[in-house]
């Protein structure tokens, strides 16, 4: 049933190894030479090495992960340190704008309110006279 249902949809599907249908076509060809048994030993034998070089693959492949996550991270920590840095550094400039402005006032004003002053000598002293 199940061979029948998966016949079917040969055409639908992507070529995908097969190694039972691969340990097939050499049995036909060693039948002559060997035994079955020598057949499935080496298939067993061929597998395992697949096996093996699969989980090879793998292990590779999660070290390289494992290492672009620590480089993720280890970025993201630099990018959130040069952030604080700059945030520090505006902040600075923000507070060295104010304070600069905060003293051009002060000078300002100190300059109006001696002018001020030097106008109500003036009227005073006017006034005294008259």
């Amino acid at each position: 049933n199940w061979n029948e249902n998966v016949s079917g949809m040969e055409d639908s599907m992507p070529f995908v190894f097969d190694p039972f249908e691969d340990s097939a076509n050499n049995m036909n060809n060693n039948n002559n030479n060997s035994s079955s048994s020598t057949t499935l030993e080496d298939l067993v034998e061929s597998l395992t090495k697949q096996v093996k070089e699969l989980d090879q693959q793998l292990m590779e492949a999660m070290k390289r992960e494992t290492e672009l996550q620590n480089q993720i991270e280890d970025r993201e920590h630099s990018y959130n340190e040069m952030i604080e840095t700059l945030k520090q550094e505006l902040e600075h400039e923000k507070q060295v704008e104010v304070e600069t402005l905060q003293s051009e006032f002060r000078i300002q004003l100190e300059i109006e309110l001696k002018r001020q002053a030097a106008e109500l000598l003036v009227v005073q002293s006017a006034q005294a006279e008259s």
